[in-house]
């Protein structure tokens, strides 16, 4: 006895659908995903429960395969979806899977240049900036054209960027998050001799050198322009780096000092004299000693040898 005959004696006698049903395989049939549903394969109606039922999975695009009726009634016997089955028509379907699996190589490739559009500027004379692609990117498969989109396109900061990306095709698209590394580059600073404590600082004190700044400690001082304006807060030896810690605005009250206090009473300005008691730089709250009546009170830092005050 043949096996055919024996799936179906088991198909006799195997509990299922509660009316008979053709199980009618098409020829042929093209998928543009990797899963095979038995609704997929057949030329006849079947019914919803044995229509979602899973044949196969995993299917590459490009890839063909044949999936024969014997061994889909073997399935249904197993999952007992068997019942008044009724076959007909060809032995098997011929599946091909459709698209193509995108090279990893050839989406980095478009990422990297639609990256390439949101590099930081990069500074006079500095080395030009670069990003690289930092995790995995998703195996995709595609059908026809596609692009890949930036979800919030923005400037890139320095270091690690989580970028979220779309890949639009002609009937799908596929959503994934990258990591990025983007490169740029900075002037950080090493002492070129002692600097003692409070001493107005100048770029020409300083050795300065180009640094990928993923590269180095997050607390240097990067940049000619960063020493503008700018004092040790403690005293720097030759050849040290310069650290953001190691400098503060000079200030523009020195404790001590005779400053103007001006007094704003209801729109009314007065100027007072005072005593600064300690140090302050721009915007900084500070003691002053009012002259007029002695009295020690916070006054805003406005300016070279000003403070506000208001009551």
């Amino acid at each position: 006895m043949s096996r055919t005959i024996l799936i179906a004696t088991a198909l006799i006698l195997s509990a299922g659908c509660a009316r008979a049903w053709v199980l009618e395989l098409a020829p042929q049939v093209t998928l543009n995903r990797p899963v095979v549903r038995l609704a997929d394969v057949v030329a006849s109606e079947a019914p919803t429960t044995v229509g979602a039922l899973v044949l196969r999975t995993g299917g590459a695009p490009g890839e063909v395969v044949e999936i024969s009726r014997a061994s889909i009634l073997r399935r249904l016997v197993t999952e007992r979806l068997a019942g008044d089955v009724v076959c007909r028509g060809p032995e098997s379907c011929r599946i091909a899977f459709a698209g193509r699996r995108l090279a990893v190589d050839e989406l980095e490739a478009r990422l990297l240049a639609e990256l390439g559009n949101w590099l930081p500027g990069d500074p006079d004379r500095a080395p030009a900036g670069w990003v690289e692609v930092s995790s995995a990117l998703p195996q995709a498969t595609v059908e026809g054209d596609w692009r890949l989109e930036l979800v919030e396109p923005a400037r890139l900061d320095p270091g690690r960027n989580l970028i979220r990306c779309r890949i639009v095709g002609d009937d799908r698209v596929i959503r994934f998050t990258a990591t990025v590394t983007c490169h740029t580059y900075g002037e950080v600073a090493r002492a070129l001799g002692n600097v003692p404590l409070d001493e107005k600082l100048a770029a020409d004190r300083f050795a300065w050198e180009w640094r990928d700044l993923t590269q180095v400690a997050s607390d240097l001082v990067v940049g000619r322009g960063a020493v503008e304006g700018m004092t040790a807060r403690r005293r720097i030896e030759a050849g040290e780096s310069l650290r953001r810690a190691d400098i503060h605005p000079e200030p523009l009250i020195r404790q001590g000092q005779t400053v103007e206090l001006v007094l704003d009473r209801g729109g009314v300005a007065v100027t007072l004299r005072g005593t600064a008691r300690e140090d302050g730089v721009q915007g900084e709250m500070v003691y002053v000693r009012n002259e007029l009546d002695g009295r020690l009170i916070r006054a805003r830092v406005t300016g070279q040898g000003r403070a506000s005050w208001s009551r």
